[in-house]
Parts: structure tokens; sequence; C-alpha cells
């Protein structure tokens, strides 16, 4: 992955081993960093471990050149704290410092130690340390400068006069070719005439590439990323096994419908699930025995019983894109019914040995409620589950299910049960599942449209026996409006229409029911929506005397309703709504007066949902009916901004900074392809 962009959207959207990927891309120069706090090479795999675990587990929205410097303060509070847990970290050193001057750096002061590698050995820009660190680029100008001259000192005992205080400040931006035009000029025609200074500079800069290359000499042992992704592995197959998930179904089901609503469609945000669960309806029956008159897999009817439920694996239908497994639980004793919670009691035993993970997973959004579509068997709920697909041919999947989730009545009263109370029934139900993975109908594509005013060319339909498949590519820049995502309605062959799978896309890949084992000579795709981000800066100076302060942008008369001062200070923000209104919520950001980037740490917000023809409705009235809203879109009506100023006791804003804002754009663009 060589796009830093491409690859912090990955580790958003996708595993850990993206997150991974991302890290090798750069392992030197965490190495070199990470070799300045140890020198054995337990210590800097277990950082390296942790680093990329928490990395993944926060999935940071930050992108492009503000993402590598927040993975950076991740890595060195990791190395600190680590330092901090070994007591005897100096004396425990196994391996001896061969290069004099990393010895030497060895010694000095933390903060010293910590801007030269952050600078020198990790290549960050002086305003990105300054952002790690949490103080002001001149501090980490000073350290850099003091740190240099004490390490020169101890390299070689030669004496130097001090050079003059109103030049030696430049020095750092002059040598790393960031000093403004004028104030170069003004220090070469001074180091023309002053001998001191000519020496300090020369010196200082001798010792910077004395380090750099030292540092260009530090070598990574040829296993350590071998040894990093085996670790991670294990963490991965530790999380998949554990049964403490309190954690996880600790962000509600409200909460996890808010998301869907706000964003105006749904991304891989919870990929990194290896199963999903699914409800079974009256169209998988009919689909199942299709499958079967194909000779795509075969009745099963596996079944065991404990604790008076019984389960029975009704079929397994697999492909390379996934493996279903279709069952039914039946509770012979109560009217009860219970699901399969893929978080907690169900396991693949063999997971490692049969299922392919290098595939990307699927994801469905999980059943609560229970099923009511035949009520002559209130005791009986039909599921099936996704896997990862088989790697070979033919596999049996053994699967464990050791505890049972019973069904809510309503999906409203899952989201207000807390973890502990949530009933489940303990068991041991375990099958072995054979599984044949059946072929694809792969047809290739060349086929350019016109959406929205961007060209699109379809590439490839795959029309598999669990997914229908649909490539595509498109510039996603165009006149300063970044495409995010381009969503579709679904798919149409003959009389069959399959509904697009949101939960399960991927970039440049659009997702759908399956229409396999029927061959179209021709479908029909119908576009649903798409989701941009438009840059429109502006910059807003802050009159906190003048209260409420408003303005006009992107057709909205935008009000700052109130400033309370302190660290951090709260700002709150209120969107006025128009018919003229184009952004749904701003990329807004804060400028307080010791700042030159803008910055905004924390906040809150509330909004609307609008849906086409304008009606306006309660998003908690609509959690669990969204549906009904017709084209619903989520507008931002009031926006609470958080920023601190480490510099001072209070943080003065002095502007906000918008720099764009995201939107999305409903479509009933409808296009037929030929299959022939």
């Amino acid at each position: 992955m060589s796009s830093t962009k491409i690859a912090v959207s990955t580790i958003r959207e996708k595993d850990m081993k993206s997150t991974y990927e991302w890290f090798y891309d750069r392992k030197d120069s965490f190495y070199k960093l990470g070799w300045i706090y140890f020198q054995q090479q337990s210590d800097l795999e277990t950082v390296f471990h942790e680093t990329i675990v928490k990395i993944y587990d926060e999935k940071h929205p930050k992108q492009g050149k503000e993402f590598e410097p927040w993975v950076t303060s991740i890595f060195i509070s990791i190395c600190r704290n680590r330092v901090s847990q070994k007591t005897e970290q100096a004396s425990s050193r196994t391996t001896e410092l061969e290069d004099e001057i990393f010895r030497e750096l060895d010694q000095l002061q933390i903060e010293y130690k910590e801007a030269i590698a952050f600078v020198y050995l990790k290549e960050l820009t002086i305003q990105e340390v300054a952002h790690i660190l949490q103080v002001p680029a001149d501090t980490v100008k000073n350290r850099l400068l003091e740190g240099i001259r004490v390490l020169r000192k101890k390299l070689n005992s030669q004496h130097f006069a001090r050079s003059c205080k109103n030049y030696e400040r430049k020095f750092i931006d002059y040598l790393g070719k960031t000093l403004e035009r004028e104030e170069k000029v003004d220090l070469e025609i001074h180091l023309h005439s002053c001998i001191d200074c000519q020496r300090e500079l020369s010196s200082i800069q001798d010792t910077i590439f004395t380090l750099t290359e030292a540092g260009e000499n530090v070598r990574m042992p040829s296993n350590f990323m071998e040894n990093i992704e085996n670790k991670l592995e294990e963490t991965k197959r530790k999380r998949l096994r554990s049964r403490k998930k309190k954690n996880i179904w600790g962000m509600s089901v409200a909460a996890f419908f808010v998301l869907m609503i706000c964003t105006g469609f749904v991304t891989n945000s919870y990929a990194n699930m290896y199963y999903s669960w699914i409800g079974w309806t009256e169209s998988e029956d009919e689909q199942l025995i299709a499958y079967w008159k194909k000779g795509l897999g075969e009745p099963l009817n596996l079944v065991k019983e404990n604790n008076g439920v019984k389960i029975t694996i009704k079929s397994a239908i697999a492909d390379d894109i996934q493996t279903l497994i279709y069952y039914e639980i039946e509770d012979t004793t109560n009217d009860r019914q219970y699901t399969m919670n893929m978080y907690d009691g169900v396991m693949v035993e063999n997971e490692f040995e049969v299922l392919d993970r290098s595939v990307q997973e699927r994801y469905y959004p999980p059943i609560f409620q229970k099923n009511t579509q035949d009520d002559d068997e209130p005791n009986v709920f039909k599921g099936k589950i996704s896997l990862l697909p088989i790697e070979e041919d033919e596999a049996t999947i053994e699967l464990k299910i050791t505890r049972l989730q019973q069904m809510f009545d309503s999906i409203e009263s899952a989201s207000t049960i807390p973890y502990e109370e949530i009933q489940f029934l303990e068991g041991d139900w375990t099958f072995d599942i054979p599984v044949k993975k059946h072929e694809a109908i792969v047809h290739d594509l060349d086929q350019e449209i016109e959406v929205d005013g961007i060209p699109i060319t379809l590439t490839k339909l795959t029309l598999a026996p669990t997914a229908t498949l649909l490539d595509y590519q498109f510039e996603n820049f165009q006149q300063n409006r970044h495409i995010n995502t381009i969503l579709f309605k679904e798919i149409r062959a003959n009389d069959r229409t399959a509904k697009a799978e949101v939960y399960s896309m991927n970039w440049l890949q659009a997702s759908f029911e399956a229409i396999y084992p029927y061959e179209p000579d021709h479908v029909e795709i119908q576009f649903h929506a798409l989701d941009y981000y438009q840059e429109d800066r502006a910059t807003i100076k802050i009159q906190d005397k003048e209260l409420p302060q408003t303005f006009e942008y992107g057709g909205s008369d935008i009000s700052i309703d109130r400033i309370t001062i302190g660290n951090p200070t709260q700002i709150e923000l209120t969107y006025g709504l128009s018919e003229e209104r184009e952004f749904e919520s701003l990329n807004i950001f804060l400028l307080p007066e010791n700042e030159k980037d803008p910055i905004s740490i924390g906040g809150s917000s509330e909004g609307v949902l609008i849906d086409r023809e304008g009606n306006q409705y309660d998003i908690e009235d609509y959690v669990y009916n969204y549906e009904t809203v017709e084209q619903p879109r989520y507008f931002e009506t009031k926006h609470v901004m958080e920023i601190y100023d480490n510099a001072s006791d209070q943080a003065i804003p002095k502007n906000l900074e918008i720099q764009g804002y995201m939107s999305s754009t409903y479509l009933d663009n409808i296009v037929e392809i030929s299959l022939d």
C-alpha cells in the first residue's frame, strides 16, 4: 500500500491485517524510533504489536498527513509506559549500542532525546512533533538545539563559543530548509561576518549528519515483522474465541441504527467481525430448494439437542465469497426463541485450518427480534450464519455452540437491556458440517456510463451462489468534490429482484442478494445514492463580545451562540435549515490564538431527518422504523466544539476554519447490461 490515504481508509474499514500492512510500509522509521527506548528485540516486538492492535481498535478518523503523527503518539506512549514498568531498564539491556552517538543519545534527558529522534530518525516535521508532544513548535526547536549541543559536547570535547542568540534560534529551521526566505537571507548575511555562528552552525550540522548516518545503519532483524505478524494472528485467535463480549455489546442497537441513518449509508465499520447472523425468511426456503435442484448443497438435517433446545443444521452453501450455514432452533419445553449470537458462545473450532482468512469477511446486521412469521411455531427461530469461505474445494467445519441468546419481543427492548440482563441458555451443541465450494459465473464487462456527472466504468459482474457482486471504477475527485461512496439499490434479472447488501459492500464493489442459480442474458442495475465531500473553505473571525454571531455558508445561516472560556473551551453553533442548504454536516475546526493549524478536540452534535419532500422527523422517533421515511437524509442542526491550549491556562478561540462539508444525493439511474 503505497498511498497513505488508501491505507488509512483500509485500516478504518477492513481488518487487522491491513493495519499491519500499513505499519509494514513504515517499519524502518518506527524501528529506529523504538531503538532509542529499547535495544532488546522482545521489547520492540511487544511495542510494535501493542501499537498495531491499538490503532486497529481505535479506528481513528484522521486521514492523510494527520494520521501518521497520531500513530506515532500512540507508539511513544506505549514505549514510555513500558519503560516505566521496567524499573531497571538501563541495566537490563542485553545488546550494547554499537554506535557511540546512540550511546550518548541514550543518556540525554528524555525531552531532548525524543525531540531529536522524532525529527532526525522518524523524520517528522517540527509541527507534527509539536502536536505529538503537545508543546509549541518553538519549544521543539529549542529542545532540538539544546539536545544537539549536549550530544555534540559528549562526542567532541572541543569548546565552541556560543553563537549570537538573535540568530541561533533560526539554525534548526535553516538546516531543515523551512526558514522563510527573508529570514534566510538575513541569516546568511550574518553568517558571512560572524565566525562563531559559522562554527556553531557547522558543528550542529555535522552532529545531525552523524546521527542520521548512524540511523541508516540500524537494521531490523530479518524475522522481526514475521514475529509481529504471528503475535497478531494469536491476538485475533484469542479475540475470536473470547466469551466476554460485554464491551462489544455496549454499543446499543439504537446507536447502531442512528449511525446508519446519520451517515446516509453504511460502510464496513463493523467488518472486523468474522461472523454474522441473519433471519431466515420464506424466500430462503425457496432459494434453498432452487439450490438443491441445481445440485448446490443438499439437505443436511444435522440435529443436536441439549437442555430442552434442539438445533438443526438444515444446509450449507459455499463459494469463494462466504459460507452460509442455515439452521433452525426449537425450544421443546417453552415458547421461547433463541438465536446464535456470534459474539458469544459460537465458534469454528478448526477455523484456522479450513477457512480462508485472506478473504474480506461479510457483515450482516444482527437479528434481535423474535421471528413472528409463523404464529403456529412461536418456539422456533430460523436463521443463517455467514462464515468465511473454505480454503479447499471441500471441508468439514467443526461448529461448536455453547450458548444461545434469547430473542427479544421487540427491537426497542433490545436497545435498553444491559448486557448483564440478556438471557442466555448454556449448553453443548457440536456439529461436523460437510461443505462443498461451488464456482461462480463471472461476466467481464467494459461498459461506460455517467451518473450525476460522474463517469463510471462497470468492469465485472459475478453471479455466485451466495451473493451477486458488481465491480466498477470511477474518478473519486472532480471539481473539489470527493466521491466517498456510490450506493446501489437493486439488480433485476428476468423476474427476480436482488436487493443491494449495503452492509457487505467493499470499495469499488457492490454486493447484492444472490441471483444464482438463474443465468440471465441481461440485468438491470438501479443506483440509489452517492455520498461525497465538497471542499469549500472559509475562515470566520470569532467576535466573542458580539454573540450571537451569524454568518452564511452553504445556503445556511450559521450562528455562534455561546462561548465558554476555559481549558477546554466550548463553542456552541447552530445550523439553520433551508431549501438552499447544501451540507449535511461540516468539516469544521477551531483555531486558538497560540496555534497556526486548526484543531478541535471532542464535541457533540444534534440533528434531524429530512425526507425527499422536505418533511422533518425527530431521529429518536425513527430509530427503529427509518425505512418508513422516503429517502431520509440526516442534517446537523447543533454542534458543540471543544479545544485545548497547552501553552496557556485558557484556550482563546480566534477563528473558525471550515474546510468543506459532507452531503449526499439520491439517484434514480437504471442501467441495462447485456450478458451475451
